[in-house]
Order: C-alpha cells, then structure tokens, then sequence
C-alpha cells in the first residue's frame, strides 16, 4: 500500500503544480490554501491509508446491515425486487441513472446506517415481535452525514470528522414539522412513470399507429403532470425557501439548471412525439426512446437532489399549513377527470400507512368514489396501457 500511494502522491503534486483543480482527496490536501503550512509526506500518507479501509469497512457494514433487517421483512424485500423490475426493465442495460432510481433501496440502506436500531418502517411493517403484538413502528432519528476533514499530527492518526444533521422522517408523519414524506411519493411516481414510458415506448410494434397515439396521449398527460409539479413547487416552496433560508447560489443554480434541461428533454419527446403518432415507424419509434432515455437521465438525477438538498430545508424553514398548502395544490388544481388517475398513481405502490395518510386527505364522498369507482377506472386504465408489459 506504501508504494501506489507515495506514487500518486507524486503524481497529484504535479497536477496541483502545473494549477490544475484538485479533482481528488489527495490533491485537495496538497493544494494547501495561501497562509497555511503544507501537509508533511507522513500527514498525507496517514490521512490517505486511513481513509482507504475506513471507505471498505463503511460500505461493508452498511451492505451488511442492510440484508440484515431485509431478512426479517418480506414485505420489503418484495418492494425493492419490484422497484428493481421498475427500474431496470428487460434488456435495457443498467447505469448510474438506473441506479438512482432506486429510492426504496436508497432509503433501506440509509435506514440501516442508523444506530443503534434501524428502521425500515418507512416502506414496511415489521413482523410481530412478540405474542398479541401487530407489528412494531420504529421512531426515525436524526440521519448524521459524516464528513472526513483532514488531521495534522502523527503519519496514522485518523481523520477528524464533521456532522451535518438532517431531520429524519417517520412512517407516521409528525405534526410538529412538514412531512415531506408526501413528497418522495409524488417523486416515485415520475420514477415508476419515466421507467414505464420508455419500456412501452421501445416494445411498440412498427406500424401500431393505434398503440403510438394511446402511448402519446399518456405521454403528454406525463409531460402536463411534471410541468404541474414543477409549477407548485415554484410558487409555493421556492419563494419561502427563499425569504427565509441564505440559499447556496450553488444549490440554486443546481435545481434552475436542472429544471432547464428538464424542460429540454420534454420539448424534445414532445417535437418527435407526433411523428411517431403519425407513422409508429421504427425510426420515429426509436428516436422518441432515446429521447425519453435522456430525459429519465436528467429526471432522476434530479429527483434525487431534491430529496437530498431541498427536502431537509423544507422541513426545518416550512410550517406544516404551509407545506400542506403544497399538497392540496397538487391535487386540487387538476383537472376534475385526472385525480383518480393522479391518486391511483400515487397509491399503486404506497405502503398501507402512506395509503391511510393520503386518503384521509380526501374527502369523504371522494373515499367513496376513489373505493367504488376510482379504483376499477384506474385499473382498466394502466391494463390498456401497460399491456402485458408490468
């Protein structure tokens, strides 16, 4: 290990000298800023072994914890198999987009990071763990990001660390802040959506003229959702955020450059959309796939941001009446003959808490109409679309 790191060393130092941007660790730490003493070969040496297996045994551990309480939760085992199915599809070849995609088992996997007993109630209900006994709901804690900062002293010391403290989120949502829950739902839905749209796009046969101009009018009611999110979000969440929080310009510019590329990809399926209607040729078919391709790209990355950088802001700078306002938005503003395809969309892969919570925000002639007829609408209306495709 001696060897390749000093090596490296050697390497970075030179890259740093000729001013070149530090693109790694051990460049970083050679690129001391003006005013301070320069790390000596030992400090870097120590700060770059010890970070080295501190990296093996952190993914280890989560890797293995995870599985652990995997094991007794065959509900959540099914989730993550049918997420997976989602997300990959049949023959389409799996990269970090895909990867991204993985809410569920992103959320295992940071759930059972947690000490000393994880959670993965936000997805399923834990067997019984005891006679008389339905099943046990786990409070979230505090999720901790630790951070390396680099240490000065002897050649092996370990690095110090940083905490950044996000606000967990329990299954049952607390009432004393935004349960911002609501919105990695919504946010499954676009995943679950995107991933269908370019399985169905890609598996419609030349010349079904028919089945291109079904798979078109579901694609602009997609388009029209997205743009529907986007829009509440502006009005209501971003303004506030804001008036109250010193924003990052670099989180700013982030989510607005994302939003940009965003829009590009939707104006670019919607430009091939309609030749593909036309003809449902193989080559209109195909160009509308890639496009639909790049635009789930830049969409779950996207997601994922949000959730990670603006959903922990919300819930510490948002009141609760203000985040629900952006719910009611959501679905009030909608056209009338959508919200039972909205609301089966948001249900069809909900846990029972998060259908419990959702549907008590409906009211209750609207329970009755999702129970009698809401349900069979939807049902008949993704087994038209998705076909034998699932």
């Amino acid at each position: 290990m001696d060897s390749p790191i000093r090596i490296r060393t050697v390497s970075a130092r030179d890259r740093v000298a000729a001013g070149a941007e530090p693109a790694t660790v051990l460049e970083s730490l050679i690129a001391t800023p003006d005013g301070e003493e320069p790390f000596t070969p030992a400090e870097l040496f120590g700060n770059v072994l010890t970070m080295l297996p501190a990296g093996e045994d952190t993914t280890a551990s989560a890797i293995a914890w995870t599985l652990h309480h995997l094991a007794a939760g065959p509900t959540a085992q099914q989730r993550l198999r049918a997420e997976a199915v989602v997300a990959f599809g049949d023959g389409l070849p799996a990269g970090a987009a895909d990867i991204r995609g993985l809410a569920l088992a992103g959320a295992a996997v940071r759930e059972a990071r947690r000490a000393p007993e994880p959670s993965l109630n936000r997805f399923c209900k834990w067997p019984s763990s005891g006679p008389g006994e339905t099943g046990r709901d786990m409070n979230s804690r505090p999720i901790v990001a630790a951070v390396p900062t680099p240490v000065r002293g002897s050649g092996h010391d370990r690095p110090g660390f940083s905490a950044t403290i996000h606000r967990g989120v329990s299954a049952v949502p607390v009432t004393t802040r935004p349960y911002t829950q609501e919105m990695v739902l919504i946010h499954r839905v676009f995943r679950r959506e995107a991933a269908q749209l370019l399985r169905l796009v890609s598996a419609t046969a030349s010349g079904d003229v028919a089945r291109a101009r079904r798979l078109g009018q579901w694609t602009r009611e997609y388009i029209g959702g997205l743009h529907h999110h986007h829009a509440t979000e502006d009005a209501l969440i971003w303004p506030l955020l804001q008036e109250r929080v010193v924003l990052h310009r670099e989180l700013v510019d982030r989510m607005e450059t994302q939003h940009h590329a965003l829009d590009a990809t939707l104006n670019e399926i919607t430009a091939r959309l309609a030749a593909w209607e036309e003809s449902a040729g193989e080559t209109e078919r195909d160009l509308l796939a890639d496009s639909v391709a790049d635009h789930r790209r830049v969409l779950l990355e996207h997601l994922h941001d949000e959730e990670e950088l603006v959903m922990p802001l919300v819930e510490e700078y948002l009141e609760p009446d203000e985040w629900e306002r952006v719910g009611k938005a959501g679905l009030e503003n909608l056209p009338k003959d959508k919200v039972f395809l909205a609301l089966g969309a948001i249900l069809e892969e909900a846990t029972d808490e998060e259908r419990a919570f959702f549907l008590a925000k409906v009211p209750t002639a609207g329970r009755v109409l999702w129970k009698l007829v809401g349900q069979r609408q939807y049902r008949r209306r993704m087994a038209a679309l998705r076909g034998g495709l699932q």
